[in-house]
């Protein structure tokens, strides 16, 4: 704020419109929010404006060469789903900062497919998921986005568990719906006794 025409308050609200305004053409992920914060320093700075985008520089650097550390009970629970379930893990964002976090977490041999992709929408869920055979109607979803993870696999008619985090990107919240396919769970370690009561509730051992 001190280096601008605008209070604190405002430029925050501004900020918030400026990154989801470029996501269509940034996408997501630390190089795409580190070139909104550039311009939007540049838009909004009176003064000390290479300092400004030295220090944007600077912090986008760390968070890409940051270490991946797991949650906890995230491996044990995976090697225990992997014994009885085919595993999917679908992010999305930048492809290499992604496939970087992927493989520096050792989890990769868990899973059957891995994808990056641009957007998590019900349209590119369902497109994966022909690509690689898999009926939505089988699957549980795990996450903790309910705008990215949850509402898009009821949408298409899949199971979904939300897992809060306590820090959540602003971009990712939204509106909790009411629907028997929806389940929420404090940890991930309470997720292998869920799954196996909605294999049950929906009859089917695919999933």
């Amino acid at each position: 704020a001190p280096n601008s025409n605008y209070s604190e308050t405002q430029l925050k609200d501004r900020l918030y419109h400026y990154i989801v305004n470029n996501v269509p053409v940034y996408g997501y992920g630390t190089r795409s929010l580190m070139l909104s914060l550039i311009g939007f320093c540049n838009q909004y700075a009176t003064k000390n404006l290479s300092e400004m985008i030295n220090k944007t520089l600077a912090i986008g650097h760390a968070q890409l060469s940051k270490e991946v550390i797991l949650l906890s009970q995230v491996e044990e629970t995976l090697e225990k789903l992997s014994n009885s379930y085919q595993l999917l893990l679908i992010t999305k964002g930048d492809l290499m900062e992604q496939n970087r976090k992927v493989a520096e977490s050792g989890l990769s041999p868990y899973f059957k497919y891995i994808r990056v992709l641009d957007e998590k929408d019900s349209q590119s869920y369902q497109s994966f998921f022909d690509e690689v055979d898999i009926d939505v109607k089988e699957l549980v979803m795990v996450g903790n986005s309910y705008k990215s993870d949850i509402l898009p696999i009821e949408e298409i008619g899949g199971h979904a568990v939300f897992i809060p985090y306590e820090s959540t990107w602003v971009f990712e919240h939204a509106q909790k719906k009411d629907s028997d396919r929806i389940f929420e769970r404090a940890r991930i370690s309470e997720v292998p006794v869920l799954i196996e009561a909605i294999k049950h509730q929906i009859g089917s051992k695919k999933l």
